[in-house]
């Protein structure tokens, strides 16, 4: 629903590069009232990295008038009530509104942050200043204290727009907010864009003003994050002059001086050096293992300086980051927090080795978390703390707060404040917003994998360079792919250099790196170091995303303060979000029941249908900031963009599940007190009817009625073999004991399978399939419950064998004969006005006896005819034609088949009896009777002949081709049907 928010696939996507404007104060930064190139919403929006003059941070050197935060910072004047030399909390700060740097005797300002007022130093000493305040009230829909563009408003003063005079003290009297009037701040100590001030132009854009909007509605700043990746090619291109892992020197120390010469503001590793460089320390290795050899102490050399030419990786990488900073570039290097049981203590930092860290570079935390339901990575950690919180309480912040923290120039002595009670970390003039009392934040990602390539061209969600580019500069070759890429951009280069000499006004080619966060990662399948997204699977396409680009989503975010909210405080039931849980489960079903509880089901399932479609267009719009999303992805019906702007997480699933809950709750309250009706019917008839008839009575609250409807079924009969026998070895009780038994695990079979039971006869089984409910797949049902009938069968022989001598041999070998037949047959009430029951009729039924009767003569135990095999699916089973048959009473003939199990559950020797019948069966057919029996001889060798079977197909054929060589079924010359006339049953 919601798309990406940069890249070639977003709607509107956020440029690359900051939006001009025009500076009309030449202070450099964008200020209030000057035109600029708006992306979208032509005006511009909180967040949009408004600099306010002073810049918000004590610079060295610099009297800074701090327009107040409520605390004093260095550098900031004060008035020392007490003569102590130090700010207290109770003195007023100085500020001054006439720009001399020093406090006046007679005109001078002091904001009270206890009491928060402004106070005038006069000859009458500090007095108060009153400024009435004044604001149309407003309805603020989206609970930021603010009045934002589309909220509700009444306009008391009548001049058609909002108006907000108010918290700060206009002591120039020009009716606007200038620099150095206190203000009410919301504690980040700047003047932003969304705290209560009067704009002299309004603070949007309007008609005539020059504006030139990239399409996405807001002001941008731009994408500060650039991949260096060392992907597949990159991988393959540097192998042929580094072997993995490179030399830090060599590769990584170099990446960092071609990075700093084409402007990079900060580059950051998510690689680990914990460990010393590997190629200097084999090489460290090697002469150390021949010391006594050369007479050359290595280490010696190394920590007095007199080794040429021999200089450790590790301490060139260092010497990288040196001079990256001495050009004003920061670095940071991947750290982790490393949790080993058999330690003491068992958490400790990995740090990057000694001789980088002599450098004093940054580094971060590459710490991540999945989730533990869908392994999607969607929380991002603001620092880590190790779990001996008594020795060590440090708050180590993760890669991403590092990188915007060297982006920024936030002082390293900067202390954090963690406010539990809002949720929000403040580190210098970054608040991040966490996911209640837990130091992590959801990633609010931009978009899928930037090198994923689904379409022709990748997402680019974020501006992606193989690291093999940054290598290839005149001093390195790549090979037959070198092109010197790196050195168009850097003015060190000599190609650069002679240009500039030669012209002067030679302008050197734009770095991409320029002024950006270079994110340096792999993306190589050899590293595995990839992550499931919520962008996993986008467009029908789906692409991991390279940690790499996990840690530059969140770069970007902490940028542009972009945090998704969660509205209940958590999406799991916790502490934190207990009772709003409970509120808005209560809430719906309280709702839902009231709504529905006199309506009808039917009526009462459209009614939860629409409660369902309002709550998750509610939900999900609160994510896509458009709560009418629902309504604009109707084709036709709106074209405009659906706004990705403050994204809140509103719950879905249980609140829906509490919708379905409730009018469960309901539907069962009415099915119980309609099933006493039913039960009470059921208790009074179900001995003179069937129960399916009283269930259509009370749901069609009619008297059963004679008549039927015949359609497409399936016919089931089964027999036990010899049953006349069973009734001559057991006594009544014991015949009674084993028939229940049987008939119960055959029942059983049969109505798990579906099948409806029409009756008992006896020994036998009458049932059918598709019908009361219709099947379309009945005849498939059919033979799969014959089937389980047959292995039921042979549950029961195995049960009654275990038994000792409770059963003579005959029951311990007793087998079911079965006739399943696929037809058009009537179903329906048949008998007597008052008494009737429900069952079938038709000539299906007639054939489906016939096959269970006529399946002795050939001694196979599940018969069907070819046509009900082919609507069920021949490659379900296994199984064999027997016989083209008329069978008594019958003047149409049927092709008999056996079934004899489910596909692939035949031995080999089964396959090849099954084999070799079919081509004696052709010979039959042929009338070639002597090739025949040679063939259905060999077959029967390989039929399964178990005690009690009397004959088998090939037995069977064998005897009709020896009495057709006496008797031709045909006069010769006349053509045979095949079809063999039964004169018995």
């Amino acid at each position: 629903m919601r798309g990406p928010k940069s890249g070639v696939m977003a709607v509107a996507p956020i440029p690359k590069e900051p939006e001009q404007f025009t500076d009309l104060d030449s202070n450099g930064v964008y200020n209030i009232g000057e035109p600029f190139v708006d992306t979208g919403n032509e005006t511009w929006d909180d967040g949009e990295d408004f600099v306010d003059v002073p810049n918000g941070i004590w610079d060295e050197n610099e009297e800074f008038i701090d327009v107040p935060n409520g605390v004093w910072d260095e550098g900031e004047k004060f008035v020392d009530e007490n003569s102590n030399g130090i700010w207290d909390r109770s003195e007023p700060l100085f500020i001054d509104t006439n720009g001399n740097g020093v406090m006046d005797e007679i005109m001078g300002y002091y904001y009270d942050p206890e009491n928060q007022s402004l106070l005038q130093n006069s000859l009458g000493g500090l007095t108060p200043i009153q400024e009435e305040k004044h604001q149309d009230p407003f309805e603020d829909t989206n609970a930021d204290n603010f009045w934002t563009e589309g909220e509700p408003f009444e306009d008391q003063d009548g001049d058609g727009k909002y108006t907000s005079y108010p918290y700060f003290w206009d002591l120039n009297g020009d009716a606007s907010y200038t620099i150095g009037e206190p203000f009410e701040d919301v504690k980040n100590g700047q003047y932003d864009l969304g705290e209560e001030f009067t704009d002299e132009k309004n603070g949007k854009w309007d008609d005539g003003e020059e504006l030139t909007d990239r399409g996405n509605g807001v002001y941008d700043v731009g994408i500060k994050v650039v991949l260096l990746d060392l992907d597949d090619e990159s991988y393959r291109i540097l192998s042929a002059n580094e072997p993995w892992p490179y030399h830090r020197g060599r590769v990584w120390g170099k990446i960092i001086r071609n990075l700093t010469n084409t402007g990079a503001k900060v580059i950051v590793f998510d690689f680990e050096f914990d460990a010393p460089d590997s190629q200097s320390e084999s090489a460290l290795g090697v002469l150390r293992q021949y010391k006594n050899v050369t007479g050359f102490d290595v280490d010696k050399a190394l920590i007095d300086g007199t080794a040429e030419n021999l200089e450790h990786g590790d301490d060139q990488l260092a010497e990288a980051v040196l001079y990256a900073k001495s050009k004003g570039t920061k670095v940071v290097f991947g750290s982790k927090l490393v949790n080993e049981p058999t330690r003491v203590p068992p958490q400790y930092i990995s740090h990057p080795s000694s001789r980088i860290m002599n450098s004093d570079p940054y580094e971060g935390l590459v710490n991540s978390i999945d989730s533990d339901i869908d392994g999607v990575s969607r929380e991002y950690p603001v620092f880590l703390v190790l779990n001996n919180m008594e020795n060590d309480s440090t708050f180590y912040h993760t890669l991403a707060v590092n990188a915007v923290s060297a982006y920024l120039d936030i002082p390293e002595e900067t202390l954090p404040f963690f406010d539990l009670n809002i949720g929000t970390y403040n580190y210098g003039p970054l608040s991040i917003k966490t996911l209640g009392k837990t130091p992590l934040f959801f990633i609010n990602y931009y978009g899928p994998t930037s090198s994923a390539n689904p379409f022709g061209k990748p997402y680019n969600t974020f501006n992606r360079y193989p690291l093999a580019n940054v290598m290839d500069d005149e001093d390195y070759d790549i090979g037959e792919d070198d092109a010197d890429w790196m050195s168009n951009f850097d003015p060190t280069s000599s190609f650069n250099q002679m240009m500039v000499e030669m012209d002067p006004d030679y302008e050197i080619m734009e770095s991409p790196f320029k002024d950006k966060i270079v994110m340096i990662g792999a993306s190589t399948e050899v590293f595995h170091d990839t992550k499931e997204t919520p962008f996993f699977s986008y467009k029908g396409h789906q692409s991991r995303t390279p940690g790499m680009e996990m840690h530059s989503n969140a770069i970007q975010q902490i940028l542009d303060g972009s945090y998704i909210k969660v509205v209940t405080g958590s999406l799991q039931f916790n502490d934190q979000s207990r009772w709003n849980h409970i509120l808005i489960i209560l809430g719906i079903s309280f709702f839902t029941f009231f709504v529905i509880f006199k309506l009808d089901p039917k009526y009462g399932a459209l009614m939860i249908l629409l409660e369902i479609i309002v709550w998750l267009s509610y939900s999900m719009g609160g994510f896509s900031g458009d709560y009418f999303w629902l309504f604009r992805s109707i084709p036709g019906l709106s074209n405009s963009q659906i706004p990705i702007a403050n994204p809140a997480l509103i719950p879905v699933v249980f609140p829906m599940a509490t919708i379905f809950l409730t009018y469960g709750i309901n539907v069962g309250y009415k099915l119980i007190s309609e099933g006493k009706d039913k039960a009470f019917l059921k208790s009074a008839f179900g001995n003179y009817i069937s129960p399916e008839l009283i269930d259509d009575m009370f749901d069609n609250k009619q008297a059963p009625a004679l008549g039927g409807d015949n359609g497409m079924r399936t016919a089931y009969f089964t027999d036990i073999q010899s049953f006349s026998t069973f009734s001559e070895k057991l006594t009544a009780s014991e015949l009674v004991m084993l028939l229940n038994e049987y008939l119960t695990v055959m029942t059983d079979i049969l109505l798990n399978g579906g099948g409806t039971l029409d009756k008992y006869e006896g020994d036998a089984i009458i049932a059918f399939f598709g019908a009361p409910m219709d099947q379309p797949d009945n005849a498939l049902r059919g033979l799969k419950v014959a089937v389980e009938m047959q292995n039921g069968c042979e549950m029961l022989r195995k049960k009654w064998q275990s038994e000792g001598d409770k059963w003579p041999e005959v029951v311990k070998q007793m087998r079911t004969r079965i006739g399943v037949n696929h037809g058009d047959l009537v179903c329906g009430n048949m008998g007597a006005e008052n008494r009737m029951n429900y069952t079938m009729m038709g000539d299906t039924v007639n054939t489906a006896a016939r096959l269970e009767e006529g399946a002795k003569q050939y001694g196979i135990y599940t018969a069907t005819t070819i046509e009900t095999l082919e609507v069920a699916g021949k490659d379900s089973f296994e199984w064999r034609i027997v016989d083209k048959t008329r069978y008594m009473g019958k003047s149409m003939a049927t092709t008999t088949v056996e079934i004899l199990d489910f596909k692939g559950n035949l031995s080999s020797e089964s396959i090849q009896m099954i084999e070799t019948f079919n081509k004696g069966f052709e010979l039959y057919q042929e009338m070639k009777w002597d090739e025949a029996i040679e063939t259905f001889k060999e077959s029967e060798k390989h039929e399964d002949n178990y005690p009690g079977r009397p004959t088998n197909p090939s037995k069977k054929l064998i005897s009709r081709c020896e009495e057709y060589k006496e008797n031709p079924p045909v006069i010769d010359g006349e053509e045979w049907d095949g079809v063999y006339t039964m004169t018995k049953k």
